[in-house]
């Protein structure tokens, strides 16, 4: 795994987060993109409603659909 940055940088990923908006009338769907993310804390927790929590630092461009 290469971070985004390049080598012997801060290791940082990009994430892609997509939303379903054809089910739910719109005529597409959405996304949000944050590039080279620098992850502080990861969770996820299970339950009557499972959650996910995620904490970062995004250096890159965010672009939104």
């Amino acid at each position: 795994a290469t971070s985004t940055l390049g080598a012997n940088r801060p290791y940082t990923t990009d994430f892609l987060w997509t939303m379903d908006g054809t089910s739910q009338g719109d005529s597409a769907n959405h996304t949000v993109l944050l590039e080279d993310v620098r992850w502080e804390d990861v969770s996820f927790s299970e339950g009557d409603i499972n959650t996910v929590t995620m904490t970062g630092t995004p250096f890159g461009a965010l672009t939104m659909t």
